[in-house]
């Protein structure tokens, strides 16, 4: 990806979510998740021009109908580039830039993850943020 999508992008996609209230239901849920899958559709995503970044959120034999690939979570390219022993200027220019776009890819996936949870850390009422680990919320 050229340019990274930051959180306050994705933020205003996700702003005004339907409501959960008085309590959480099959129909809310749906609707929160259609809201949610609107809402990131809008940002391009490499993996899909068409549906963007909906295969986040999709059931991921759903997306395989849209798609003709499975959705793959972006991978950590990690901190630096790694050149080979040796490389010519105009090499070490292409891992450059290849490196770039594969740090800018998975930081927008991280972005739109957070913008994601955040919004859903708001909309969800707190008696029903609930987990199957002891002492763990989520």
């Amino acid at each position: 990806m050229d340019q990274l999508i930051t959180v306050e992008e994705v933020a205003e996609h996700l702003k005004n979510p339907p409501s959960l209230d008085p309590r959480p239901d099959f129909l809310k849920i749906r609707a929160l998740q259609k809201h949610i899958i609107k809402a990131i559709k809008k940002r391009i995503c490499p993996q899909s021009q068409i549906h963007g970044w909906t295969g986040l959120v999709m059931d991921p034999a759903l997306y395989v109908l849209l798609e003709p690939n499975a959705f793959i979570v972006p991978v950590s390219p990690g901190a630096v580039p790694t050149y080979p022993a040796f490389a010519s200027p105009s090499i070490i220019k292409n891992i450059d830039n290849l490196f770039e776009r594969d740090r800018n890819y998975y930081l927008s996936f991280v972005n739109i993850n957070r913008a994601c949870f955040t919004m859903l850390d708001d909309t969800v009422n707190d008696r029903y943020k609930v987990s199957n680990t002891p002492n763990l919320s989520g």
